[in-house]
């Protein structure tokens, strides 16, 4: 295991303006270069390279930082600039710790942080197909795009934690289940539901703890 050297961290998979993951001063970045001018026979996605501690949030990325772990996956950098992606959006736009986890957990879950683009109709970094994309109101952005599904997956995280405070509150839902699971049935099963024992519920744990591992802590 190693860091990257200076050139390394300049070399992507892919066309122009790419997504790059630099690291520098031990904090995780994610900034747009030019990449015309790059050999692809170069690709980071065959460096081995070492799991960053840190990362930077925020458009001042001395503002907060947090510590993040991953024990049970050994991460490609266009995992990790998803992964990144994921978390920025939701600590910029307000969303909890647990919040942002729960996204993170299920990009993990439902295409490998983006590793798998389509499985049948389900699509891109969520695996939404376009009758749940329309139905949960995300029908005027594009399905295809990661930064829209990572808008619509927290716009729905937050739609059902109201309802699952409402459930658990009135007995509907058994007070066993924690949000992370209900939120997965409501994900994989469907917006109407109420399988509290859904065979998915012990994927999703299994896939996220055993061959994921992560987890992040704020630094102060």
């Amino acid at each position: 295991m190693r860091t990257l050297d200076s050139e390394e961290m300049m070399a992507v998979c892919g066309g122009d303006s790419t997504t790059v993951v630099v690291i520098q001063s031990s904090r995780l970045e994610s900034e747009p270069i030019d990449t015309s001018w790059l050999n692809t026979s170069r690709c980071l996605d065959t460096v081995n390279l070492q799991q960053p501690d840190v990362a930077s949030v925020g458009t001042d990325p001395t503002d907060i930082q947090f510590s993040y772990h991953v024990t049970k996956a050994n991460l490609t950098i266009a995992q990790k600039a998803v992964l990144t992606q994921i978390l920025n959006y939701g600590i910029d736009h307000g969303y909890t710790v647990d919040e942002t986890t729960i996204a993170i957990n299920q990009a993990f879950y439902e295409s490998d942080l983006g590793l798998l683009n389509q499985n049948g109709s389900f699509k891109r970094l969520f695996q939404y197909d376009d009758t749940t994309w329309n139905a949960l109101g995300h029908g005027t952005t594009n399905i295809w795009d990661n930064g829209a599904q990572i808008v619509a997956l927290f716009q729905d995280i937050q739609k059902y934690e109201a309802r699952y405070a409402t459930g658990i509150a009135n007995g509907d839902i058994p007070t066993s289940l924690n949000f992370a699971d209900y939120f997965e049935v409501k994900h994989h099963n469907g917006n109407n539901s109420v399988e509290w024992n859904s065979p998915y519920i012990t994927e999703y744990e299994d896939h996220t703890q055993n061959n994921f591992g992560f987890g992040f802590d704020v630094l102060y």
